[in-house]
C-alpha cells in the first residue's frame, strides 16, 4: 500500500514512471510486477523506499537481481545495500566509477582495489581514505590533478611533490599550503 510518505518519494520522478509506479500496490510491488517502463525504476524505487534486504521475498530478490544485472550502474547508485554480495561485486566490476562514488564502503578490499585501479580519479575523489597506501599512491601517480584536488593531505611528501611537478597549476590552486616553499616557487614558474 502506498503511504503519503511513499508517494512523496516519487516527487521529481518522470511522469511515465510515476504513473506506472502508482498503479502498483505499493513500493515493493515494483520488484514483483511485470516489466516497468525502464529497468532502472525498480532499483530506484526499492532504494528510495528504504527496503531492507531481509524483507525481500525470493521473487522480489530475483527481480532485483535481474534489474541489477541489466542496469549495473543504476543498481549501485540506487540500491547497493539491497544487493547480494555476489551481485554487488559483479555490478562494481561492470561499473567501477559508480561503485567508488556510491558504495565504496560496501565493497570487499579486493574489489575496491580493482575498482580504484580501473577508475583512479573516482577513487581519489570519493574514497581515498578507504584505499591502501600503495593503491592511493598508484592512483595519485595516474591522476595527479585529481590527487591534488581531492586528497593532497593523504599523500606522502614524495607523491605530493611529484603530483605538484606534474600539475603545478593544480598544486597552487588546491593545496599550496601543503607544498614546501621551494616547490611552490617552482610551481609559480609554470603559471
Amino acid at each position: 500500500m502506498w503511504t503519503k510518505r511513499d508517494k512523496n518519494l516519487l516527487v521529481g520522478a518522470c511522469s511515465d514512471g510515476k504513473e506506472w509506479a502508482l498503479t502498483l500496490d505499493g513500493p515493493l510491488a515494483v520488484l514483483t510486477c511485470k516489466e516497468p517502463p525502464d529497468k532502472s525504476w525498480p532499483l530506484w524505487l526499492a532504494g528510495r523506499c528504504g527496503s531492507r534486504p531481509d524483507l525481500l521475498t525470493a521473487k522480489a530478490r530475483a527481480k532485483l537481481d535481474a534489474c541489477a544485472e541489466a542496469k549495473a550502474g543504476a543498481a549501485l547508485i540506487y540500491c547497493a545495500k539491497l544487493l547480494t554480495a555476489k551481485r554487488l561485486d559483479s555490478c562494481a566490476e561492470a561499473k567501477p566509477w559508480a561503485a567508488l562514488e556510491y558504495c565504496a564502503s560496501l565493497l570487499t578490499a579486493a574489489r575496491l582495489d580493482a575498482c580504484a585501479k580501473a577508475a583512479p580519479g573516482w577513487a581519489l575523489a570519493y574514497c581515498a581514505k578507504l584505499l591502501t597506501a600503495k593503491r592511493l599512491d598508484a592512483c595519485a601517480k595516474a591522476e595527479p590533478g585529481w590527487a591534488l584536488k581531492y586528497c593532497a593531505s593523504l599523500l606522502t611528501a614524495a607523491r605530493l611533490d611529484a603530483c605538484a611537478e606534474a600539475r603545478p597549476w593544480a598544486a597552487l590552486e588546491y593545496c599550496a599550503k601543503l607544498l614546501t616553499a621551494a616547490r611552490r616557487a617552482r610551481c609559480k614558474k609554470y603559471i
